[in-house]
C-alpha cells in the first residue's frame, strides 16, 4: 500500500513540473557588511519552473566574486594583494545572499517582488502567487497558455542582492586583518634593527679625530689637504663640478632620480561608472615623436597597437558590466629613451575618465580599472 502511494506522489509531482531553459544574468551589489564596504559582482543561473499549479523561479549563483573592500578606510583590490590578500574573492560557500526577484506572474497585471535568502552557491526557489479567482475564471487552453507564457519568459525583471552575510565575507576581513598586523611586526622590527645600528654609529664616533689632543686617525692622516706638494683630498676630487654645468652630487643624485623613467607599472585610475557602454580613447606622444609603440588590452586580450604620433590617435573601447580592467603596455622605448604616452580617456557622455601622462620603460603597465553597472 504505502508503495502505491510514494509512485502516485511521484506521478503527480513528474507530471504536474514543467520547466523553462536556464537563463544567466549579472548581478552587482555595493553596500555595508558589519560596518565595511563592499563591492560584488555575480552571474545567476535561473529559470522559470511551473509546478503543481504554481508558478516559481529556481535560482542559484554560477558564479560570486567579491572585487574590493573599504577596511578602515583603506579600499582594499586586486590592485595591492599582498601576503593573504588575494583579490577578486570567490566565494563558493559559507555565504549568505539575501535576493529579491522581480517577474510578472500569470493571472497579474503587474510586477511581483519576492524575497528569499540564497545559501552559497545552492538552488533557491522563488514561489510566485497567482489570482485565485482569474485563474478559476480560465479555460483549460487559457491556463495551457499562461504557463507556457511563464515558462518563456524571456528574462527576469529584475534581481537585487539585498544584504550579503557569512563566515566566507568575515574571512576576508580576517586576511586584511592578518595582513595588517604581519606587517606591523615587520615594521616594528625593521624599526628595532635600525636603533641598533644608529647606536653602532654612535659608538664608531668615540674614536673620530681628537684634534686639540694632537691625535688624529690614519684614515685623516692619508686623506688631508698636501698643498704644498701639489696634491688634493680625495674630497676636492669629487667635489662640485659648477664650470661643467653640473651640481653637487647629491643634487645630481635627485635629478636623475626624479628624470629616470620608473621601473614598475603605474596604476591612472579605478572608476564606478553608472551605464557606461564604452569608452573613447586619445593617445599621442607628449615628448619627441620618436617611434614609440604600445598596446592596449581589455581584460587580459590585446585590443589594439598603436604607433604614438605627435597628434592624437583616436579609437573607442566596448565595455561589458561589471569589471573592466584596462592595460596600455609600452612595447619598446622609441629612439630618444623612455616611452612617453599621454592618454586623455572620456566615457559616453562626455564626462573625462583620466588624462595622465607617462614616462615609462619597456614592457611595464599603466593600468585603469572601470566598473560599470
Amino acid at each position: 500500500m504505502g508503495g502505491r502511494v510514494l509512485i502516485s506522489v511521484l506521478f503527480f509531482l513528474c507530471f504536474n513540473t514543467v520547466c523553462g531553459q536556464t537563463k544567466t544574468t549579472m548581478v552587482s551589489f555595493s553596500g555595508y557588511v558589519n560596518g565595511n564596504y563592499v563591492n560584488v559582482t555575480a552571474e545567476m543561473n535561473y529559470r522559470f519552473v511551473f509546478r503543481a499549479g504554481e508558478p516559481e523561479v529556481q535560482a542559484s549563483w554560477k558564479w560570486f566574486k567579491v572585487n574590493y573592500v573599504n577596511y578602515k578606510g583603506v579600499r582594499y583590490s586586486y590592485l595591492n594583494n599582498r601576503k593573504f590578500i588575494k583579490f577578486p574573492y570567490s566565494l563558493t560557500s559559507n555565504f549568505i545572499t539575501q535576493v529579491e526577484l522581480t517577474a510578472v506572474p500569470p493571472t497579474y497585471s503587474g510586477f511581483e517582488n519576492v524575497v528569499k535568502n540564497m545559501h552559497g552557491t545552492t538552488t533557491q526557489n522563488f514561489f510566485f502567487s497567482l489570482n485565485q479567482r482569474v485563474w478559476n475564471a480560465y479555460s483549460i487552453t487559457e491556463r495551457k497558455k499562461a504557463k507556457l507564457s511563464w515558462l518563456e519568459t524571456p528574462f527576469i525583471n529584475r534581481a537585487t542582492i539585498l544584504s550579503l552575510s557569512g563566515n566566507a565575507i568575515n574571512s576576508i576581513f580576517n586576511d586584511i586583518e592578518k595582513t595588517l598586523q604581519e606587517e606591523k611586526e615587520e615594521k616594528e622590527e625593521k624599526k628595532e634593527k635600525q636603533k641598533k645600528t644608529n647606536k653602532k654609529g654612535k659608538n664608531a664616533k668615540k674614536d673620530k679625530d681628537d684634534f686639540w689632543s694632537g691625535k688624529s686617525t690614519k684614515k685623516n692622516k692619508t686623506t688631508k689637504d698636501d698643498f704644498w706638494s701639489g696634491k688634493n683630498t680625495k674630497k676636492e676630487k669629487i667635489k662640485d663640478d659648477f664650470w661643467k654645468g653640473k651640481g653637487s652630487q647629491k643634487e645630481e643624485a635627485i635629478f636623475e632620480s626624479q628624470t629616470k623613467p620608473p621601473e614598475r607599472n603605474q596604476f591612472i585610475g579605478d572608476i564606478e561608472s553608472y551605464d557606461t557602454k564604452r569608452l573613447t580613447v586619445k593617445c599621442l606622444d607628449h615628448g619627441k615623436v620618436d617611434g614609440d609603440r604600445v598596446s592596449v588590452s581589455l581584460n587580459g586580450k590585446v585590443i589594439r597597437t598603436i604607433t604614438l604620433k605627435g597628434y592624437y590617435t583616436t579609437f573607442t573601447i566596448n565595455l561589458k558590466s561589471g569589471q573592466n580592467r584596462i592595460d596600455f603596455k609600452a612595447l619598446n622605448e622609441g629612439s630618444v629613451g623612455a616611452n612617453t604616452a599621454k592618454f586623455y580617456i572620456v566615457d559616453d557622455k562626455g564626462k573625462t575618465i583620466s588624462n595622465k601622462e607617462w614616462n615609462i620603460k619597456k614592457g611595464y603597465l599603466a593600468t585603469l580599472l572601470i566598473v560599470t553597472y
